[in-house]
């Protein structure tokens, strides 16, 4: 399958227009939690989620007790943050998840699905087409349901 990222004019025209609460088709905010997996026990994000005026989600991930890929192995060097379809399909990448010395970290990132598997994995590098490296955080978001 072939991988379309953002160009960065429009990932900051996307991440602007999600900031300001532009676009937005609903205000409802629903929200979701995941847990890291035994490579990060103590990691935890908070999920922010909607869908927006063109049936797309917008999507706050933030994390906390995070500690750097580099303490899980020295060759992995970034988090990058996956979504893929709930009932199969392969995983796209939404981008690299920078955690700051606090260990906390935070993306923002627009996906055209509604119920989606979000999947941290610690990686060598950024720019990895499908996650190889070391799985840190995974859960499910379902924007399909109004709360």
């Amino acid at each position: 399958m072939r991988m379309s990222l953002l160009t960065p004019l429009a990932a900051i025209s996307v991440f602007a227009a999600f900031a300001a609460g532009g676009g937005c088709a609903s205000t409802t905010t629903q929200k979701s939690t995941i847990e890291g997996t035994t490579a990060q026990p103590a990691a935890i994000a908070h999920i922010s989620y909607q869908r927006d005026q063109n049936n797309n989600t917008a999507v706050d991930l933030r994390v906390d007790h995070l500690s750097a890929p580099q303490k899980l192995d020295p060759t992995l060097t970034t988090y990058v943050v996956w979504v893929a379809p709930m009932f199969g399909g392969n995983y796209e990448p939404r981008g690299a998840l920078q955690v700051g010395a606090d260990r906390s970290g935070e993306i923002k990132f627009i996906t055209p699905l509604d119920r989606f598997k979000v999947v941290v994995t610690a990686e060598a590098s950024p720019m990895v087409a499908q996650p190889r490296g070391k799985i840190v955080m995974q859960g499910t978001v379902d924007a399909s349901l109004p709360k």
